[in-house]
């Protein structure tokens, strides 16, 4: 919907391609208000995209995609077309609460001032499929509140998704977490469109999400706003400057070696690594007794790799927030002949270092079991779900 009146200079407005601002964000009312009112600041468009069965034929407040980032490309073609004029223009897209930055970034140029252009979409396999990318990406955005960062992360519920590799059920605490660390921009409201009941704000309350935020996304500008004038405000001042940050969370940064902050208000980030392959029987004991129970502190989200001495010698990915946890297999070989036992980076509050370190230690074979070698690993006591195996597996 094209804006009617524009309060601010559109910073955009020099590029010579479409530019988009995605604003993802798990109250879908606050997140719909912050785009549609970013949108009238800087006179942009405003899109919704919805995840919905049935896509609807007619484009234009609305882009309705069925999750694949094909659907999403196609429909912004469409909805371009529609408004074809010689100028650029500004998309703001208000997106649904069900999808990943992750999903849908890879259609996108990724615009960076001091260098050409560059497509980013081997971040995303169903990138390959869509059509050549025709908005340079400007920013991603997300807003939250202290309450709905404290419900996020304590989600047990799943969501259905249709995605690349067809219908699947995701953890919503992993989908919201995902949009967190994901943004280049994170907006922390005061308030949200409905009272959080179920979910208390952490001890604290903006202060400490405040800081949890900024370890989930440390490349991310965090705006602890008061109100939603002020953070449209920093907003603009932002979005003519500067690369993107997306796609570089706290937990791979800390896997990549980056130097990590000290404690703030109680936050921690560390990282632990061990050499050889990992118990799956004692890592489950270890997660079920101490982890989750909030006897080595709150860790809201852990992720990183781990080799499962029962599943050598693949790599799994370790995902994990709150309490939801999933161990999937990484389906390339970037890591193959790896000594990775677990390389880890956990977020929480008030955590035990020596606690978890000794832990997790623990979880690693003994002498005897490394010495035995993979023929007995195969036959450990193996409590984790299945992976489904495809012809590129490793046996």
């Amino acid at each position: 919907m094209l804006s009617q009146r524009s309060h601010l200079p559109n910073p955009l407005a020099e590029r010579r391609a479409h530019s988009a601002v995605l604003v993802f964000g798990r109250d879908r009312m606050l997140r719909t208000r912050l785009a549609q009112e970013l949108a009238e600041t800087i006179g942009a468009d405003h899109l919704a995209a919805q995840a919905v069965t049935e896509p609807c034929a007619e484009v234009g407040e609305r882009v309705d995609l069925d999750g694949s980032a094909t659907a999403l490309a196609r429909s912004l073609d469409e909805a371009l077309e529609r408004h074809d004029t010689n100028a650029p223009r500004t998309l703001v897209i208000d997106v649904d609460e069900r999808l990943r930055p992750l999903d849908i970034v890879g259609l996108f140029t990724r615009h960076d001032p001091l260098a050409d252009a560059q497509p980013a979409r081997a971040m995303n396999p169903d990138a390959a499929e869509a059509p050549d990318a025709r908005v340079e990406l400007a920013r991603i955005i997300t807003v939250t509140t202290p309450a709905a960062v404290a419900r996020a992360i304590a989600d047990e519920d799943y969501l259905p998704v249709t995605g690349h590799h067809g219908d699947a059920l995701h953890a919503q605490a992993v989908i919201a977490v995902n949009q967190l660390e994901g943004a280049d921009h994170l907006v922390l409201s005061a308030s949200g469109s409905r009272p959080e009941a179920s979910a208390p704000a952490p001890a604290d309350g903006p202060r400490r999400s405040e800081h949890l935020l900024q370890a989930l996304a440390p490349l991310a500008g965090v705006d602890a706003a008061t109100s939603l004038p002020d953070a449209l405000h920093r907003i603009h001042t932002q979005l003519g400057h500067g690369s993107l940050h997306a796609a570089h969370p706290g937990w791979a940064l800390g896997l990549s070696g980056e130097i990590l902050e000290p404690k703030r208000d109680d936050v921690d980030t560390i990282r632990v690594t061990i050499e050889r392959p990992i118990h799956p029987n004692r890592l489950v004991r270890f997660l079920n007794r101490r982890l989750e129970t909030g006897e080595l502190g709150h860790v809201a989200r852990s992720s990183g790799m781990c080799r499962l001495a029962s599943r050598s010698p693949r790599l799994a990915h370790w995902d994990h927030v709150g309490s939801m946890i999933a161990f999937e297999p990484i389906d390339h070989d970037a890591f193959d002949g790896e000594l990775v036992g677990l390389d880890l980076t956990l977020i929480g509050i008030d955590l035990d270092e020596d606690g978890i370190r000794a832990g997790l230690a623990e979880t690693a074979l003994s002498d005897a079991e490394f010495l035995a070698g993979e023929v007995l690993w195969q036959h450990l006591a193996d409590p984790l779900p299945e992976w489904e195996h495809s012809p590129d597996d490793v046996h």
